[in-house]
């Protein structure tokens, strides 16, 4: 077929999935977005990528979330600048980089630039909230690679975002990445102030808004830290207990990754308490579904 004729019928044909059997478009967002795309419609075609990548990654499906990411991103390559265009690859890359750590681990050097895209995206288009969210991912890579006067800026300029917009999206990112360095640098009680301050911003239902519902939840990874933290202040009880409602909370929300990652925050209190069965048994329960599911 000319390429005019070809184009018109994948028009045609991602009007009749959205018209005529709209559940299956609901259901395979990509057939919708590869019609779209054929049909010279990249920034919709783009969308329906996005959905497709959601729908993969709530069933820790990551690499095949990534994918769909990476052709939504690759789409909007040809597309003139706009709020509309520049949003909608500012979150195809965050909800790329959230699959990638748990692909590659959260400190990959590939994240980097897909992470300082965002953060260019972000601040074009003047969302803090979403803004702060790149910022985030770029902080705990640097945390994650030991640079912590990185993550220690970067988590400052988010609770200066917080404090200039109000966005307790801000805040809550910030105290919590904050805390984490803060341990690391062995400043405890700090560090504990700002795990605190971010689980006073945690609100129930944040996982589906705050990371977009794929990748850590950042008030169970406040709580994991600050039990972390409470351990090395001295504080034992607090800390297992705090730990324990992690877990459970991660239990209950239905996120692969934030449960991986509170059932090693888990194993890790055993050890310090010398309960090693206890430690090893959550070990070997954690290894097993973190390599299950390709994390």
């Amino acid at each position: 077929l000319l390429t005019p004729r070809r184009v018109r019928l994948h028009q045609r044909v991602a009007q009749v999935l959205e018209e005529r059997f709209p559940e299956r478009a609901a259901r395979s967002p990509e057939l919708l977005g590869y019609h779209l795309a054929l049909g010279q419609e990249p920034l919709r075609a783009a969308h329906c990528f996005e959905l497709a990548g959601r729908r993969a990654a709530g069933s820790a499906a990551l690499a095949e979330a990534a994918a769909h990411y990476r052709h939504g991103i690759a789409l909007l390559g040809d597309v003139a600048p706009s709020n509309e265009r520049d949003n909608q690859e500012m979150w195809l890359s965050i909800l790329l980089n959230n699959a990638l750590m748990g692909l590659e681990g959260q400190g990959a050097d590939s994240l980097r630039p897909i992470w300082l895209r965002a953060i260019e995206l972000g601040e074009r288009v003047g969302d803090a909230d979403e803004l702060t969210a790149a910022l985030n991912g770029l902080a705990v890579q640097a945390a994650d690679n030991a640079d912590l006067a990185a993550a220690m800026a970067l988590a400052q300029r988010q609770i200066d975002i917080a404090d200039a917009t109000g966005s307790r999206f801000a805040r809550l990112r910030g105290h919590g990445t904050m805390g984490l360095a803060l341990f690391y640098r062995g400043r405890g009680r700090e560090a504990l102030a700002h795990c605190q301050a971010s689980l006073s911003c945690y609100r129930h239902g944040d996982f589906q808004t705050v990371t977009f519902g794929v990748g850590h939840d950042q008030g169970i990874f406040a709580r994991a830290t600050s039990s972390w933290t409470q351990w090395w202040l001295g504080m034992p009880d607090a800390a297992f207990d705090e730990i324990q409602e992690a877990v459970a909370q991660a239990e209950q929300l239905g996120s692969f990754l934030t449960l991986a990652m509170a059932r090693n925050f888990l194993a890790m209190a055993h050890q310090l308490r010398r309960e090693s069965e206890a430690a090893l048994q959550q070990a070997q329960i954690n290894a097993a579904f973190a390599h299950e599911l390709g994390f």
